[in-house]
């Protein structure tokens, strides 16, 4: 016992030794950057642009800020410490799926005007309570599915491209049978997994149970949008970068620009064995024997060119289809979800780098597939790399250059670069902002 308070009174002197060395007048700014898989040299050359010195002892305590790949690294601060670090505490609240599903089911619970299912499709923990709704579920998609094989094509697609050129509001019916498809097919998932390891598609339920209960970790099933938005006969996903400052008060931060992932493998689901036709992962699409083949240079495209694709598929439409339907849509699921957030991890200095990656099905619906909360930045591509240049830059923009002003409630600057704050609790500019952009 003796022992154990000595040691916590230790850490203590250590962490208030390192909260007043970085408050030391006339010295350079300090900063760690800790790498495993991503070699972070574009971040270092952005801190040293402005004045700042790599620390090359990565367990000193006197820093001002620290980039990690997980909370636990981050160390002892004290709670008036004001060094800058990438983690919150409890970032696997959204960025774990089995997580992030019990969250958002809580969040609906708890807010009435919450549709789940109208931008997260429908999705079970594989435990004892979860399970029987499942099955439940599967056979009830298994008859709206047969339902909608006869009748889900021609008329339903008519009215889908009348409303987007008229500009007219989602149609729900069109939604749920883009999801439910006619085929039944669910995903499951590792609930704790990441970069598409173990991801499996199943239209047969002994199958599916035969698959999650072999394995070791626990599994969440989720169903399958069947009818995805395609581009050359391939399916996609966005990947959106979102960056929050905050908990309590939740601040979120979009970013202007995202890009588009695409598979190797044209959209078959008559062959839902072949990850590489359903899974955009990179760590999948790589090994593909297709990748270097396809018409879609390194499988990705840029904001620009997904933006002239919309124009081209809809020349009658006088609005931006991605500014006035798609990205406002995007930001309510970002804003949402991030609501389910638990407050208890907030720390005033912390920050989270998340990867929301966002499906759009036929009709331009976007459905959040799931939220990483260590977004790789691995300079490997034409397109990524000006996108997370870019990125770093206008993230270092809001922690280090222009914090004063946005932690000001205020202060009505939102843009900060290609950073626009889209929300921060009891903010009122986040409603009339969006009203804007539909008007």
């Amino acid at each position: 016992m003796g022992c154990l308070f000595i040691a916590s009174l230790l850490l203590l002197v250590v962490s208030s030794i390192a909260d007043e060395a970085t408050k030391g007048q006339g010295r350079k700014k300090r900063f760690i950057i800790e790498e495993m898989a991503a070699k972070h040299d574009v971040l270092r050359e952005l801190l040293a642009e402005r004045g700042w010195v790599e620390q090359t002892n990565k367990k000193n305590p006197i820093f001002d800020f620290k980039w990690t790949w997980a909370p636990d690294r981050v160390g002892k601060l004290g709670p008036k410490s004001t060094q800058i670090v990438n983690q919150f505490i409890n970032v696997h609240e959204v960025s774990l799926k089995e997580a992030l599903i019990g969250n958002l089911k809580k969040l609906a619970k708890q807010d009435s005007t919450i549709d789940l299912d109208s931008f997260f499709p429908r999705a079970y923990e594989l435990t004892p309570q979860e399970r029987p709704k499942f099955i439940d579920d599967f056979h009830a998609t298994a008859q709206r599915s047969l339902r909608n094989a006869d009748c889900l094509h021609s008329e339903a697609l008519e009215d889908a491209q009348l409303d987007l050129n008229q500009n007219i509001g989602v149609a729900t019916t069109s939604s749920r049978q883009s999801i439910d498809g006619d085929r039944n097919i669910w995903i499951v998932k590792p609930g704790t997994g990441a970069r598409g390891i173990g991801i499996r598609l199943f239209d047969n339920l002994d199958t599916l149970f035969a698959y999650t209960d072999s394995q070791p970790s626990s599994y969440i099933v989720q169903k399958y949008v069947e009818k995805p938005m395609l581009i050359q006969n391939k399916k996609f996903d966005i990947r959106q970068f979102v960056l929050v400052t905050g908990l309590d008060p939740l601040t979120i931060f979009f970013f202007e620009d995202c890009y588009l992932r695409f598979t190797s493998t044209d959209y078959d689901l008559s062959n839902i064995a072949d990850l590489f036709a359903h899974l955009t992962n990179h760590q999948i699409q790589k090994d593909s024997p297709t990748f270097h083949e396809t018409d879609i240079p390194e499988s990705q495209w840029s904001l620009p060119q997904f933006k002239q694709h919309l124009q081209e598929l809809h020349p009658n439409s006088t609005d931006d289809i991605w500014l006035k339907r798609i990205r406002p849509r995007i930001e309510e699921i970002i804003i949402t979800s991030l609501r389910s957030w638990p407050k208890k991890g907030h720390r005033d200095y912390s920050f989270q780098i998340l990867g929301y990656d966002i499906l759009l099905d036929e009709h331009l619906n976007p459905y959040l597939l799931e939220i990483n909360g260590n977004p790789g930045l691995h300079m490997l591509t034409d397109i990524v790399r000006p996108h997370h240049r870019n990125f770093q830059d206008n993230m270092l923009q809001v922690l280090l250059d222009h914090r004063a002003i946005w932690s000001d409630p205020k202060n009505e600057q939102r843009n900060f670069g290609n950073l626009t704050l889209i929300y921060r609790d009891k903010d009122s500019f986040v409603g009339s902002w969006m009203k804007w952009l539909r008007s």
